[in-house]
């Protein structure tokens, strides 16, 4: 295991439609994140018991794909015991079922484990406007 996990899908929706409904995934599981606006997303996964957080990258520059990313936040994690895999496939597996407005309760699931999502500290990045 790297300290790295990339993989690109094919969706059904606009690039819009996609954008809106990742970040509406991102604000469920409370990582924060910045945006272009358009179609990059960075976020930040927080620190656990099983590693110093992760870096994550949600793209839609290709129409109906999206790609996302996870990585290890710091160079000295040489491994991530899958934590970046587990990332990138639950925020898939949310982003596959879910429809807009999400409703928590609809994904806190014994499939869907949430317990994982505990917000970022502030100063990880700026305030949102």
């Amino acid at each position: 295991m790297g300290n790295y996990f990339e993989t690109e899908i094919k969706i059904k929706y606009s690039p819009r439609e996609a954008f809106e409904k990742a970040v509406a995934i991102l604000d469920l599981l409370g990582w924060k994140y910045e945006t272009n606006g358009e179609d990059l997303i960075l976020a930040r996964t927080p620190v656990s018991a099983f590693g110093w957080g992760e870096k994550l990258a949600i793209s839609f520059e290709q129409k109906q794909h999206m790609k996302i990313g996870s990585e290890s936040r710091y160079l000295f994690q040489l491994f991530d015991l899958g934590k970046n895999q587990s990332n990138v496939e639950k925020f898939i597996e949310i982003f596959r079922k879910a429809t807009l407005p999400l409703d928590e309760s609809e994904y806190a699931s014994e499939n869907t484990d949430l317990s994982w999502t505990v917000s970022c500290r502030d100063g990880d990045f700026p305030a949102r406007p």
